[in-house]
């Protein structure tokens, strides 16, 4: 038996409330999944480098709640800047009572929906989704925001080379004329 899984019930918008300046706004997006029946948010670590101005919360039954459970992320040496990190990693192993709350709106991917990819290479398109912060939008107290998606050619290592580009920084995309993925 096949259980049907659409991918966007996993993409969770991140948002973040901080004191000074007091402010609540979306500033990325996570995946909800299972690990050894554990459940996770795979976000990036520039987005958990926001803990160290305010709350990171996401959308549960009772509203925006902060995300309970044990935070990893790669960290940097100081000489190194979160915009030249090449991997920009970060995971919460979530607590059971914030992946039932965060179940109220989202589906876990089950680890048997997931694939680690080496390279992007190894395909021939790419898609990118999330909620990114651009498309977070607030009316008074109302919070919304949208999925974007995209899907291109992966870029061959001629395109790199003549754009001068490193394919360790896997998580940018830049799309060239010809539409290639890079």
């Amino acid at each position: 038996m096949t259980t049907e899984f659409d991918p966007y019930d996993a993409l969770v918008p991140v948002f973040i409330r901080t004191d000074l300046p007091k402010r609540l706004c979306q500033i990325g997006s996570a995946i909800f999944l299972e690990l050894h029946g554990e459940p996770f948010l795979l976000t990036a670590a520039h987005v958990t480098d926001e803990l160290k101005n305010g709350t990171l919360l996401t959308p549960t039954e009772a509203g925006l709640s902060p995300i309970e459970g044990y935070m990893a992320h790669i960290d940097l040496p100081p000489e190194v800047s979160r915009l030249d990190d090449a991997v920009d990693i970060a995971y919460y192993r979530l607590s059971s009572r914030s992946a039932n709350e965060i179940s109220h709106h989202f589906k876990a991917l089950p680890q048997a929906r997931t694939e680690l990819i080496l390279s992007a290479r190894e395909l021939t398109v790419c898609s990118a989704s999330g909620y990114p912060a651009s498309k977070g939008k607030k009316n008074g107290e109302s919070l919304s925001s949208e999925i974007f998606s995209f899907r291109g050619v992966v870029a061959g290592q001629e395109t790199y080379n003549n754009l001068g580009l490193s394919q360790r920084r896997a998580s940018s995309f830049t799309f060239t004329r010809s539409a290639q993925c890079i």
